[in-house]
Formats: C-alpha cells, structure tokens, sequence
C-alpha cells in the first residue's frame, strides 16, 4: 500500500514506504528518489498530507 502526496508547487512527491517504515522524496521533475528515505517509526506509515503552503 502506498500513498502519495504532492507539495503545492508540484516540485516533490512524499510516498509512504509501507512496510518499511519510511516516506521517500521523490523529485517530480526527474522522477528520482532524493536522499534517504525518511524513518517515520512505524513498520506500517499510510496516509500522508501536506498544508496548502507546503509545510
């Protein structure tokens, strides 16, 4: 299971990483994973949300 949330600008792309704990970053504009993956603290992260002004 994945979800998928896009920054305002269209710039990035967080994806929940189910089962391993993580949300990674994704570069819309390469469709490339930036850096790490981002350790939430949970095996099972869903849902994702980003504000209106990107933070």
């Amino acid at each position: 299971m994945l979800d998928v949330a896009i920054t305002p600008d269209g710039t990035r792309a967080y994806v929940t990483n189910y089962g391993a704990g993580t949300v990674s970053v994704i570069n819309t504009s390469t469709n490339t994973v930036i850096g790490a993956p981002i350790p939430v603290g949970s095996p099972t992260p869903f849902g994702i949300a980003i504000t209106p002004s990107g933070i």
